[in-house]
């Protein structure tokens, strides 16, 4: 797969470094991937459990170029969630993969399960996953052309690659012939430093990662694209990336773990069209029903959403084609008759707040099943009481949050995206 591709570049050319001071270049990489193809009787699901990016990384070609299905996102259960084609395969360790013969060279299918993944660990319901190569390398040529990534280009990641987007990442910069920097580091002041002296071109964070870099004092003086997804990202967030790198480009992209890539839209068109989640990806295709939940039609879908497949949003489409999500269908709040949507508010409280925050909707108490209000969270070391205040002249009475809580710094999950599981107990 991936392996044949990187042989038609210089093998003197570096390929990857990290913060341990790891650093191959593309023969090295090469070599250590060969070093450890292992027989595989059948198609196996192999778990990938380390912490280190480098390693994961590794891992996950050895296994996926000796034919195997590279598991990432270990369940809370140490069992494989039943359902969506999982069970179909045996499961084993890194450790027992490794143990396996090793054979010189495996000749994979055209289009072999490769990945399979748990996603949407934010909100604590997680949905299994298997992708093919094809429908990840199939979008690269359009991943470079949208974010202007060529063979000289470095690209910085943070976090772990057991987050889905990451390993895309991380596999389209080597597809590339791009220099790859992975750092796990927990320091933002040490991340910035990254950026600038390394001479870092691209880099792919969430929004939540962008809004603490873009206080940093450590501004880059080459111009770096930002891409961005998983998360909305808050005009708040995009005035302070500029603030912070005027000559930086952010391009942010709308989709789904399982649908990929669905719309784009960069910093100069959200100046144009603001609260817009771009226009649709090469190749996708987007359709609304007479409800207006968005469908999607895409080429690069895990199995079983190849046809037309929906993220569960609403939106609209403007007449030059710009793709706007209003929600979804369950942040619709329903107070004393008025129904509100989440959504709106969100949208409301960005042109106004100066702060990163997140809106939740509160169940009512002797019905569950009711939504009746939001607790609003806001990342700031102002007081609560001066928040509210800002509520009263932002919101009118009847759609003001029923609490406001503020913290330092949102928890996060692995991927740096926002725990919404976490907030929620915390509203509680």
């Amino acid at each position: 797969m991936l392996i044949e591709r990187l042989t038609r570049f210089p093998g003197t050319r570096i390929a990857l470094l990290d913060e341990n001071n790891v650093q191959l270049t593309y023969a090295q990489l090469i070599q250590r991937v060969r070093e450890n193809i292992r027989h595989l009787e059948e198609p196996t699901l192999v778990e990938i459990t380390s912490q280190e990016p480098t390693i994961q990384l590794l891992q996950f070609m050895q296994v996926t170029e000796s034919g195997g299905i590279a598991y990432l996102q270990k369940s809370p259960s140490n069992e494989l969630p039943r359902g969506f084609l999982f069970q179909k395969y045996p499961l084993i360790s890194f450790d027992q993969f490794s143990s396996k013969p090793a054979i010189k060279h495996y000749t994979t299918d055209q289009n072999p399960i490769f990945l399979a993944a748990l996603t949407s660990g934010s909100t604590g319901k997680a949905k299994a996953l298997l992708r093919t190569w094809n429908s990840w390398q199939s979008a690269f040529p359009i991943q470079s052309q949208l974010f202007d990534m060529t063979e000289d280009c470095r690209v910085l990641l943070h976090g772990s690659l057991m987050f889905t987007a990451n390993m895309n990442f991380a596999l389209h910069t080597l597809w590339t012939g791009g220099c790859l920097h992975l750092t796990n580091t927990q320091s933002v002041k040490s991340l910035a430093k990254t950026l600038i002296r390394e001479r870092i071109s691209h880099s792919f964070l969430v929004p939540s990662k962008l809004a603490i870099l873009a206080r940093t004092k450590h501004r880059p003086v080459q111009p770096i694209i930002l891409v961005t997804a998983g998360e909305p990202l808050p005009e708040s967030t995009l005035k302070a990336l500029k603030h912070w790198s005027p000559a930086s480009e952010v391009i942010q992209y709308y989709g789904a773990s399982e649908l990929s890539f669905i719309s784009s839209i960069s910093s100069t068109e959200l100046a144009q069209f603001p609260g817009s989640v771009g226009k649709p990806f090469t190749g996708v295709n987007i359709s609304l029903t007479k409800q207006g939940q968005i469908e999607v039609k895409s080429p690069y879908g895990a199995l079983g959403f190849e046809q037309r497949s929906t993220a569960g949003d609403y939106g609209y489409m403007n007449d030059q084609g710009y793709l706007f999500v209003t929600g979804r269908q369950d942040d619709q709040i329903n107070r004393k008759g008025l129904k509100l949507s989440l959504h709106s508010i969100d949208r409301l409280l960005a042109t106004k707040l100066n702060e990163p925050f997140i809106v939740l909707p509160v169940a009512n108490e002797i019905h569950p099943g009711i939504q009746d209000g939001y607790t609003l969270f806001v990342e700031s070391s102002r007081s609560p009481d001066k928040i509210r205040k800002d509520m009263t002249d932002i919101l009118e009475p009847g759609i003001r949050p029923n609490k406001v809580i503020v913290l330092a710094q949102f928890p996060t999950i692995e991927s740096g995206k926002k725990n919404i599981a976490a907030l929620q107990k915390i509203a509680r």
